[in-house]
C-alpha cells in the first residue's frame, strides 16, 4: 500500500523518497563515469590506429580498428542492458 506524503510538492516527495534519490544519483554518477572511461578507450584505439595508417603500417592499423570496433560494440551493449 501507498504511504501518504506528509505535506505537498517536490521538497515533501524527496524528504520521503531520500534513498531511492541517494541510490539513484550513485547510479547515474557511476554510468557517467563508465560512460566517460568507455568513450576514452574506444578514442585511444581509435587515435593509435589512425597513427598507424599514417605511418604506412596498414595491416596493424586494421587489426586495431578493429580491436577499436570491438571495443565500442561491448561498451554499446552494457549500456543497452543499463537503458
Amino acid at each position: 500500500m501507498k504511504k501518504k506524503t506528509k505535506g505537498s510538492g517536490p521538497a515533501a516527495w524527496l524528504r520521503e523518497n531520500k534513498w531511492t534519490c541517494i541510490v539513484l544519483a550513485a547510479a547515474l554518477g557511476a554510468a557517467g563515469m563508465y560512460l566517460g572511461q568507455s568513450t576514452a578507450r574506444v578514442d585511444t584505439a581509435l587515435q593509435t590506429a589512425c597513427v598507424l595508417a599514417q605511418n604506412g603500417q596498414y595491416k596493424t592499423s586494421a587489426a586495431a580498428y578493429r580491436e577499436a570496433a570491438a571495443e565500442a560494440e561491448h561498451s554499446m551493449r552494457l549500456w543497452g542492458l543499463l537503458v
